[in-house]
């Protein structure tokens, strides 16, 4: 992802999830900071249907807020 010409946003990886209601409320932290986020595997889950906790979701956050988001979501986790 690119903003400009010279400014790339760099990710990190901030938490590894298997539970896809964990992963929404995660989501929603993070959008109300309105930090950046990718989540990984993130729609393969749904191939195991009721089967919640068989997929691996890498969650990053834009690098820049990292730690914002590790002590906003450190009570939570």
């Amino acid at each position: 992802m690119r903003i400009g010409d010279n400014n790339k946003i760099r990710f990190k990886k901030l938490l590894t999830l298997s539970n896809v209601a964990q992963l929404a409320v995660v989501k929603s932290l993070l959008e109300d900071l309105k930090i950046p986020y990718y989540v990984t595997n993130e729609y393969f889950s749904t191939l195991y249907g009721a089967a919640d906790g068989l997929t691996r979701m890498e969650l990053f956050v834009e690098e820049e807020n990292f730690f914002r988001a590790k002590e906003v979501l450190r009570d939570f986790l």
